[in-house]
């Protein structure tokens, strides 16, 4: 990998002459020598760990599928048209005979894959999933069939992507939280009522909120009846008193607009080199035809983006898609912040100049 030096001998340091043994009722067994693994909860643990764990990215790759690993959390995934059968196979015989290799793998490496944890799921549109609903993966003796959700990192995705089951787990659980900071909002001043609903309801209304993008309004309005709530339960306002002059004293944006400003921080990541590679490839810079020969207005707008067509309403939620269209919105002068910080002061007062 590149290590020598001091550096290497820091590693065989770390990683030599290891022993363990078990107490029970202060009475130690013998010491074992360990040849692999590290100790849990040790510094050098998820380094470690992702550097043995490179072998996976080649076997992932040499089957061309995509994949994204998070710790020990690997997600593979690929594209087929359901209207070819032929296409449909393939995508599966991929999946199939690449989980094998990594299950061989992950044997001479000294790790075990669970085939108990192994979930299989297939998004599309509804049309689409009807005539694919009874799709599996075959693994050795496992058969794994496909699930409606699954869960990632957090987020529940759906198999048509409405996002609807995310929203209404989301919705379940802050209101639960809303009603035990009410049982003691008596004994909290304002202020510290204001800190508790930040970091237990305003915290989870903003993790992963850029997947909201495009919702419907219907899903869209029960988040936003959420933060209304914790509005007012700070506050200690009635059900029926107009909610907004307190969303603007909080400095709060509504749901809509929050979700808009964390894709906006994307894409002035992307641009600006500084986000993760899978999400600055999804989009690209405007080029206007001809712009050397005539003197147009656009050709000096040097940030901003193609919008792709899509086909289906679907397709404009996507990041490609949705990001573009509402960075090229910004007024220019947004656009061009020299940093990040000041992005989001001046987007975050644009945002409310548009209530």
């Amino acid at each position: 990998m590149g290590v020598s030096g001091s550096p290497l001998d820091w590693f065989q340091s770390y990683m030599s002459n290891r022993h363990s043994r078990v107490n029970i009722d202060d009475t130690f067994s013998a010491a074992v020598s360990l040849d692999c693994g590290l100790a849990q909860g040790s510094i050098m643990g998820p380094l470690s760990f992702t550097m043995y764990t490179l072998p996976l990215g080649k076997i992932i790759r040499k089957h061309k599928l995509s994949y994204h690993i998070y710790a020990d959390d690997t997600q593979l995934y690929t594209a087929f048209n359901p209207k070819q059968p032929q296409d449909q196979i393939a995508a599966i015989n991929r999946l199939q005979n690449c989980i094998l290799d990594i299950q061989c793998w992950m044997t001479h490496a000294k790790l075990k894959l669970n085939m108990e944890k192994t979930e299989f799921f297939v998004v599309g549109s509804s049309h689409n999933l009807k005539s694919n609903d009874a799709l599996s993966l075959r693994v050795g003796t496992t058969t794994v069939k496909s699930i409606n959700k699954v869960r990632n990192l957090g987020i529940i995705f759906d198999s048509t992507m409405s996002m609807s089951d995310h929203v209404n787990g989301l919705c379940r659980t802050l209101n639960h939280q809303l009603r035990n900071i009410s049982r003691i909002r008596r004994y909290l001043d304002e202020d510290n009522c204001h800190h508790v609903v930040r970091a237990l309801v305003s915290s989870r209304l903003d993790y992963g909120n850029s997947l909201l993008a495009g919702i419907t309004e219907t899903h869209l309005k029960k988040i936003q009846r959420i933060q209304n709530k914790a509005a007012r339960l700070i506050f200690g306002i009635r059900r029926r008193d107009h909610i907004s002059p307190y969303l603007t004293q909080l400095h709060w944006l509504p749901v809509k607009q929050r979700v808009n400003f964390k894709v906006l921080v994307l894409m002035y990541q992307c641009i600006n080199n500084s986000a993760p590679a899978y999400l600055s490839e999804l989009i690209t810079l405007y080029n206007t035809p001809d712009c050397t020969k005539r003197n147009l207005r656009s050709s000096k707008d040097i940030t901003r983006l193609t919008i792709p067509k899509t086909k289906r309403p679907v397709g404009d939620r996507g990041f490609s898609v949705y990001g573009p269209r509402l960075w090229n919105s910004l007024p220019i002068s947004i656009r061009e912040a020299p940093s990040l910080q000041v992005f989001k002061r001046q987007i975050k007062t644009h945002l409310f100049e548009f209530l």
